[in-house]
């Protein structure tokens, strides 16, 4: 029954080693060969037998040719095949790392998260200094109306405040303007 106990070994392995225990390898006495069971006829897609005139250099021939003759003579040599098969590898492999390569350019090239978290919490402070500078005007304002400042400290006050307040806008006018190039960067870097 399928999936009734925890299994030993992941679903991924199990699968890759049924595929490879059902490959026609046979063993020789210098062990299995490096191709067993991986090459077969392009013609009749049976599997292709290794064979060698002089125990020095083999050949792989097409099963079906060999032993029913009923598909073409399919020969070529070991030693071209492995070395068109590592050849093949390397490809692949340069392939891999250069996708790699573009996927970690485009995880670069584009803004890192945090970089643009950390401007949009910086933006969010400065609102709130803003916010906070309004409120303290306005209390200023009420404390002048009820007599808790006279007109010189009032007026200090709020030339100070006000000063603060044009400083923060500028800032906040000055971050949104950051975060709309950084977007923008975004956007070309990944097109």
């Amino acid at each position: 029954m399928e999936n009734a106990f925890e299994p030993l070994i992941d679903r991924h392995v199990y699968e890759v080693v049924v595929h490879l225990l059902g490959r026609d390898t046979r063993k020789t006495a210098d062990g299995i060969a490096l191709l067993s069971g991986l090459v077969e006829c392009a013609d009749c897609h049976q599997s292709m037998v290794r064979k060698s005139p002089d125990k020095k250099n083999y050949y792989y021939i097409c099963s079906t040719y060999l032993y029913e003759k009923e598909c073409v003579s399919h020969s070529f040599s070991e030693k071209k095949l492995i070395a068109a098969v590592k050849e093949s590898i390397r490809y692949y492999v340069s392939v891999i790392v250069n996708l790699e390569k573009a996927l970690s350019y485009v995880r670069n090239a584009s803004l890192p998260e945090q970089r643009m978290f950390d401007a949009d919490q910086q933006l969010k402070v400065l609102e709130q200094e803003c916010s906070r500078i309004m409120q303290i005007k306005k209390n200023l304002y009420e404390s002048y109306c009820e007599g808790l400042l006279d007109e010189e400290e009032f007026k200090s006050y709020k030339k100070s405040y006000d000063a603060d307040l044009k400083q923060k806008e500028a800032a906040i006018k000055k971050q949104r303007e950051s975060i709309s190039d950084m977007m923008s960067m975004m956007d070309r870097r990944q097109e």
